[in-house]
């Protein structure tokens, strides 16, 4: 599951859970929460944790087994799902 990943990517980059709380302006016992798969992040959140680790919001999600980190056109990858995420956001009307 996605909360995997993200205890995987922390622990492959020798982070501890209230570092990366921090980088996401958090509380540590809200970012276990993600990691045991109590909750959620936001999509703002899991954009922001897809940039730190330089992975694509596909494999953070578990949609794609496919890690990108090492590729060069990381970061155009990001933009443009950011674009369409809130595109998406606009035409919502909740």
């Amino acid at each position: 599951m996605w909360n995997n990943i993200l205890k995987k990517l922390r622990e492959e980059h020798g982070l501890k859970q209230q570092e990366v709380a921090d980088f996401l302006e958090m509380s540590r016992t809200g970012y276990t929460h993600y990691e045991l798969g109590h909750s959620q992040p936001s999509i703002e959140q899991i954009i922001k944790l897809a940039k730190f680790y330089k992975v694509t919001t596909d494999y953070l999600l578990n949609v794609s087994d496919v890690n990108l980190k090492d590729e060069k056109g990381i970061d155009d990858q990001i933009d443009k799902t950011i674009l369409m995420l809130e595109e998406m956001k606009k035409g919502y009307k909740g």
